[in-house]
């Protein structure tokens, strides 16, 4: 990819809000290249491959796991695109600057078997303790599960004989968005149009019935969960779609584009294709990771948002407490 921040796995922007939000301090503009690396210093990301939509989550012990899609190699013939999950060498000391993270190990069927999608993964996490369930789904594929699994591995990920499709058989066709609060799946049948609410894991055809009141959380192609203390409100997220918008959404009401986001990336020549909200064990260690394209159907690169966290960029649109507006 022929662009100067390729490299960078880190990108601090601090000066989003020059317009949305005047009363917030800004500081300065800052690149940090040492937040997201490997254990040897190196970054994780690779410009030759497409890194994309990064999610990280904190275990019990404090660790952190990363999963991430991308379309690098590995030593069981990766080819298009993969599921990639690295443990942190480190917990988590929720300081703003993320521990560097082991190897990316791909996940695997069989032990041996990459899962090697055609195209781009949508990917949600949830997390038991120490282990994690990955939710995987494919464009227009079903919606699959990694089962729970522990992140920590010096080798592949086996997931046992295949990624196996949801066990709420009604629902696993539909485009999946992210996991609320409650481990609760949201997904939508087509774009734009009305969002379930339903546990992946038992067979109670919710899809018919536990409706979400907001169908635009279905437009984009990732929900991401706001903690509620940083929002005064429960079931807030943040939603990023192909187009490389961000918007504030909540599970009853439309919100605002985060057009200084947009407008922000697009100066340092990036578009965004992914974006997530870490939750530490407090909201003061709080971060955004995300990935960015130079151009939308270009291949992206990972990196962390230090600035405006979480909290700073959700309050740039919305009062706390209130419902999103458009």
């Amino acid at each position: 990819m022929a662009h100067k921040f390729i490299r960078l796995p880190v990108l601090l922007v601090t000066q989003l809000w020059f317009v949305a939000c005047a009363q917030i301090d800004q500081g300065e503009p800052v690149v940090d290249r040492a937040t997201l690396k490997l254990a040897n210093g190196a970054a994780i990301s690779e410009a030759a491959y497409d890194d994309y939509s990064p999610i990280v989550v904190r275990l019990s012990n404090g660790y952190l796991a990363l999963v991430f899609g991308s379309t690098r190699s590995c030593a069981l013939s990766c080819t298009n695109h993969n599921i990639f999950v690295a443990s942190s060498v480190s917990p988590y000391a929720g300081d703003g600057s993320l521990p560097a993270f082991n190897t990316p190990q791909p996940l695997v069927e069989n032990g041996f078997s990459p899962v090697n999608g055609a195209g781009r993964w949508r990917l949600s996490i949830s997390v038991s303790g120490n282990n994690i369930t990955i939710y995987a789904q494919q464009p227009g594929g079903q919606i699959r599960t990694s089962g729970v699994i522990n992140p920590v591995s010096a080798s592949q990920i086996n997931v046992g004989a295949i990624l196996d499709v949801i066990t709420e058989y009604m629902c696993y066709s539909n485009n999946m968005l992210g996991i609320d609060a409650t481990g609760q799946m949201l997904a939508a049948n087509t774009a734009g149009t009305q969002v379930f609410r339903f546990n992946p894991n038992t067979s109670a055809s919710q899809c018919m019935s536990a409706n979400v009141a907001n169908p635009k959380l279905s437009t984009g192609t990732h929900i991401s969960l706001m903690r509620q203390t940083s929002t005064g409100i429960a079931d807030a997220y943040i939603a990023s779609d192909t187009a490389g918008n961000a918007s504030a959404q909540t599970a009853t009401s439309n919100g605002p584009q985060m057009t200084a986001l947009k407008a922000s990336l697009a100066g340092h020549g990036l578009v965004l294709t992914g974006i997530s909200v870490f939750q530490a064990a407090t909201a003061a260690g709080d971060l955004l990771t995300f990935s960015a394209a130079p151009g939308i159907g270009q291949k992206s690169d990972l990196y962390v948002m230090k600035y405006p966290t979480p909290q700073v960029l959700w309050s740039s649109y919305v009062a706390f407490g209130q419902q999103p507006q458009p």
